[in-house]
């Protein structure tokens, strides 16, 4: 199979030997008699339409050849050749989605909310150095609320901090990106109400009494709790900033031309090589 890039400076058509996803090309099968018209999922819809006014002047000279465009639904056995151009030599990071500034702010204000939540979680572990006697903790009532309310502030600092990170989802318009980020504020959201029940969290068999008789087993399973909704959204924002660091790249606005970033793929025979015109193909 004969492969012929698109060279949109020169208005031409250069025998290649592999294709990039930013590529106008033509694939053509000498037994079948048929020219297959790719156009790659990088490539812009100005440079698709002149490729294809190219390919269908360039096939008015050869009759005998039949013009297939190739579109969603491929043929396995073209599709198969076109998997190979593609190749290995091809820089996949170069392709990658470039990185828009509501994705920075996304991690940038994900990762000041996993900290923000960091905070709750140490004012949640000092409850355990209150005084203890027969596995029963006895903090006075200043003691307790000056804790939670603490733990409260943090809690609608996160939330400020959660709300815009979501902000920054929804702009990327990226489902799961998104997803990712309602699920880490509805768990700060649930984090902060159940911090607003106080000491009705416990359950106090001697009443409310001063200083508050809270059973250690109690507090042990407090803080677990505050331990998993710490994990589970940090969990949720490390997907989030993983996904976006895998699958997009900084746009450094150095824009290279088509022809560097074909060079700068590993070097190929064909390269070298004295342009071949597609009229000798036909002889």
């Amino acid at each position: 199979m004969f492969v012929y890039i698109y060279d949109h400076a020169k208005q031409d058509w250069i025998e290649a030997e592999d294709l990039f996803p930013h590529d106008v090309a033509l694939l053509i099968e000498n037994d079948q008699r048929k020219v297959y018209f790719y156009s790659g999922s990088k490539c812009k819809a100005e440079e698709r339409e002149q490729g294809l006014q190219s390919s269908q002047d360039i096939l008015n000279k050869f009759p005998s050849y039949s013009l297939e465009i190739l579109s969603d639904v491929i043929p396995l056995k073209i599709q198969a050749e076109i998997d190979l151009l593609l190749g290995e030599n091809i820089d996949a990071s170069r392709f990658k989605e470039d990185r828009t500034i509501s994705m920075n702010f996304l991690m940038i204000f994900g990762l000041l909310y996993s900290l923000s939540f960091l905070l709750i979680l140490i004012n949640s572990f000092r409850v355990i150095g209150w005084t203890i006697e027969n596995n029963i903790l006895m903090p006075s009532h200043e003691v307790f609320e000056e804790n939670f309310a603490l733990s409260i502030i943090f809690a609608w600092i996160t939330i400020g901090i959660g709300g815009v990170y979501a902000l920054n989802s929804l702009i990327t318009r990226r489902i799961f990106l998104i997803i990712c980020a309602v699920v880490s504020e509805g768990i700060i959201l649930g984090v902060f109400f159940y911090l607003q029940k106080g000491i009705a969290i416990f359950s106090l068999d001697s009443g409310y009494t001063d200083p508050y008789l809270i059973p250690r087993l109690q507090i042990m399973l407090f803080v677990m709790w505050m331990c998993i909704a710490w994990i589970s959204s940090t969990a949720a924002i490390g997907i989030n900033i993983r996904v976006i660091l895998k699958h997009t790249v900084q746009n450094t606005k150095q824009q290279l031309s088509l022809d560097e970033m074909r060079l700068s793929a590993k070097p190929t025979i064909l390269r070298d090589k004295t342009i071949v015109e597609l009229k000798e193909i036909e002889e």
